[in-house]
């Protein structure tokens, strides 16, 4: 992945019971020692909000796959980030974790001074 550029991040899984109101994630991403985000999300609120998502809660037991589209500031700094993501139901029952390792490349820089 290279600063400056778009991309999705993409899972899937299997619910093993269906998914309730109130069902949260508590999301960190690290750069090295240093936590950029530690923030707690609604997933309701958030599949509700997501333009062109037919998904709702309740959402049904069984496979679910989401997808979220970013865009990387050019200023983000090359290197590795490590990302958790820790889900929870409405009752506060586990729903599941995601551990993920990410590498960000240096983008292209425009030195607008020689243009």
């Amino acid at each position: 992945m290279t600063a400056g550029s778009d991309f999705t991040l993409k899972a899937s899984g299997e619910l093993r019971e269906n998914l309730i109101e109130g069902a949260y994630v508590h999301v960190f991403l690290n750069y090295g020692k240093t936590t950029l985000v530690s923030r707690t999300d609604d997933i309701c609120q958030h599949l509700e909000r997501k333009e062109g998502n037919s998904i709702k809660c309740p959402v049904e037991k069984g496979l679910l796959k989401i997808s979220q589209n970013f865009t990387l500031p050019i200023s983000t700094p090359s290197g590795q980030y490590d990302l958790t993501i820790i889900g929870h139901n409405g009752d506060h029952s586990p729903i599941g974790c995601l551990n993920a390792q990410v590498w960000v490349n240096p983008g292209s820089y425009i030195d607008a001074k020689n243009n």
